[in-house]
């Protein structure tokens, strides 16, 4: 699978979302599997301390990462940073954007690597 091929994917509630996108392009662009699901990375929105055995948390974004978006008693959202802006998955279908416009509506990013 390429990039150009996750341009062609939908989101499908409880079937293909978010961090499913993100699975995909991780391996599009660095050629490996994510050992983990994104959804072990975070838990009431920060990273916990078990899962820094499986994740790096970055203080800066590097091409490429996973970045987390969150906000206080809602849902989070997960892309990839790619080559500075941020892949991810909505519910209109993906997008490439800048990291600000992606952020939009979200309090918090999070940077992390798979280790």
């Amino acid at each position: 699978m390429t990039l150009d091929d996750l341009l062609n994917k939908q989101y499908i509630e409880g079937e293909y979302v978010c961090g499913d996108w993100v699975h995909d392009a991780w391996e599009a662009i660095t050629g490996q599997r994510l050992a983990h699901r994104i959804e072990t990375i975070i838990t009431d929105r920060v990273v916990t301390a078990a899962d820094r055995k499986n994740w790096q948390l970055l203080k800066e974004p590097q091409s490429p990462c996973i970045v987390w978006f969150s906000r206080p008693n809602n849902d989070s959202h997960v892309g990839i940073w790619y080559e500075g802006r941020v892949g991810h998955l909505r519910q209109a279908g993906p997008a490439w954007h800048e990291p600000d416009i992606a952020a939009l509506g979200y309090s918090k990013r999070s940077y992390v690597i798979p280790r």
